[in-house]
């Protein structure tokens, strides 16, 4: 019999847990609504930072590591039964605002229960 300390054991526990924490993530993601109504948006603007990053042996050496992170758009979705954020392309959190179905208000179809048109509509 291998020893639970085994590297072959510890290794294969490893990806046993790796595998249950994908099928769960999954899972959890797979209840997620991908569309209904829209009650809540939130936009996290991108941002850059700079550090530095220096040699050991010669410290006035240093290289500058810039880290770029991009905007996103999230919109809460509710089916009626479920309500999770979904993380939406800008256009779509700029055309669906609260209170409008998801993906519809997206496609320029409607706005909650009332016609709805893209304010850059070519035929105004």
């Amino acid at each position: 019999m291998i020893s639970p300390m085994h590297p072959i054991t510890q290794n294969n526990h490893r990806g046993r847990m790796y595998r249950l924490t994908l099928i769960a993530a999954l899972l959890v993601t797979a209840c997620a609504p991908t569309q209904g109504a829209v009650v809540d948006a939130d936009h996290t603007p991108g941002w850059t930072t700079t550090t530095f990053r220096c040699a050991p042996k010669a410290p006035d050496r240093c290289t500058p590591q810039m880290l770029h992170s991009t905007s996103t758009y999230r919109l809460k979705l509710s089916d009626g039964t479920t309500t999770r954020w979904h993380t939406v392309p800008e256009g779509d959190y700029h055309q669906c605002p609260v209170g409008t179905q998801y993906p519809t208000c997206a496609r320029g179809e409607s706005h909650g229960d009332t016609a709805w048109t893209t304010l850059n509509s070519s035929d105004k």
